[in-house]
């Protein structure tokens, strides 16, 4: 498979996973809240694949869009997970367990590539934490939730914690050692790293995996973490990586006649039948999810069509 098409394909079975489980919770569970994760987790798709779009070459938006794609589709199944839909609770796992070494190798390569010894070093451990909880779920876990609830659950948050304090003492050390202008934008993604896993972790994931009792609802506590992708789009515009900006003014057209097709939808469908707000949120979610499956295989055959043309 040409190499520039494969991130396009896996984006793709990850709308149609998430299509699926959508229509799994219309017939099992319905809540707005519950929703807004699955809206978020496919922010974090859509962020990925168009700078992806932009500068498919470059290795920081490479390893960009394995962070948009694994952090977007763990917290998209973080909800049915709860229900244990079957693969949403079995594709958390994975994707929640690797999201502290993505998240790690990314920052290997941004803002600069040069990085002390001890965070190629913890970064080796999140990858074996991360293979640790997996093979423990699989193989144990999946048919025991005490296991489930004591080392995979735990580890996961470990793994979390251990990886941001380590981005974090990262910071700080480029702070020690660079122009104003790096030392801005260092701030800024300090406190864009705060500000988004804080309350999630302190609220909601230590709560429940350490100290045995729920803390804040995660879908509410998850709000504040569309602030770490916003921070990472300004910075790559900063860093001349790849131009957001851009990226919105190109997709401006593709967005309006995306809303005036759902305004047309729904005016018709008011007009000859009569539905229900559930029916309403399941059609509109899954007819956005069609615009996207159809620009993404647009999108992901351009690189085929370009090397017919060119040879």
């Amino acid at each position: 498979m040409n190499k520039k098409a494969f991130p396009f394909v896996m984006l793709l079975i990850s709308v149609f996973i998430i299509c699926y489980i959508l229509l799994k919770m219309y017939n099992e569970h319905f809540s707005f809240q519950h929703y807004f994760t699955i809206f978020i987790g496919m922010t974090f798709l859509f962020i990925g694949i168009y700078s992806y779009v932009q500068k498919p070459n470059s290795i920081v938006v490479q390893h960009f869009l394995a962070l948009m794609f694994i952090s977007g589709l763990a917290i998209a199944l973080s909800t049915p997970s709860s229900w244990n839909i079957k693969p949403a609770k079995e594709l958390e796992v994975i994707t929640a367990s690797f999201a502290p070494y993505v998240l790690m190798k990314f920052f290997e390569h941004f803002p600069s590539s040069t990085k002390p010894a001890f965070f190629r070093q913890v970064r080796i451990i999140t990858l074996f934490i991360a293979i640790f909880v997996t093979l423990n779920y699989f193989l144990i876990g999946i048919r025991h939730d005490v296991i489930v609830s004591t080392i995979v659950r735990p580890c996961i948050v470990a793994n979390m914690v251990l990886s941001l304090l380590s981005c974090i003492v990262l910071f700080y050390l480029h702070l020690r050692s660079n122009s104003d202008k790096i030392k801005n934008q260092m701030y800024l993604l300090i406190a864009g790293l705060i500000l988004s896993f804080a309350p999630v972790v302190i609220l909601s994931l230590i709560p429940d995996a350490f100290l045995s009792f729920s803390g804040v609802p995660f879908h509410y506590s998850l709000s504040s973490i569309i602030v770490f992708p916003m921070t990472l789009s300004y910075l790559l515009t900063k860093q001349e990586v790849v131009d957001f900006r851009e990226i919105f003014r190109k997709i401006s057209f593709q967005l309006l006649a995306v809303i005036l097709s759902l305004v047309a939808f729904n005016l018709l469908l008011a007009m000859f039948y009569k539905f229900n707000l559930k029916s309403a949120v399941l059609m509109n979610t899954l007819l956005i999810c069609t615009f996207v499956v159809y620009d993404l295989i647009h999108k992901g055959l351009e690189p085929l069509n370009n090397e017919k043309m060119g040879s």
